[in-house]
């Protein structure tokens, strides 16, 4: 079942920062309702209808919400996947003297790329 619904579903690349709960809203505000949006991390977006071709005539259509909020739009593969993934490391025990952004960017080179911390 599950594998059936993936291969009727797209993948959308958000074209602009934007939580997924908004374009739900549009969505909804404009009569979709039967359209389901699930993150995939990063910038992918899962979009899924029960209702057989209407996505897919949509797509195709290029309305404007996915011009909006994607600059692409292609049907789910099993390669469609987010190869980068934002995490918050907790770092315990700290002295005071390391304590910097020079120490926290070390730390974050070990596990991936250094984004941000909270001092």
């Amino acid at each position: 079942m599950v594998l059936e619904e993936l291969q009727q579903s797209f993948v959308g690349v958000l074209a602009l920062e934007t939580e997924v709960s908004r374009i739900r809203t549009t969505l909804y505000m404009e009569g979709r309702q039967h359209i389901s949006v699930t993150s995939m991390g990063g910038k992918l977006i899962l979009l899924f209808s029960p209702r057989k071709g209407k996505l897919e005539a949509m797509v195709k259509a290029k309305e404007d919400w996915l011009c909006y909020y994607f600059k692409d739009v292609k049907p789910w593969s099993s390669d469609a996947f987010n190869d980068r993934r934002e995490v918050w490391v907790k770092v315990l025990g700290v002295p005071l003297h390391v304590w910097s952004e020079s120490f926290f960017k070390q730390v974050g080179a070990r596990f991936g790329e250094f984004v941000d911390f909270d001092a």
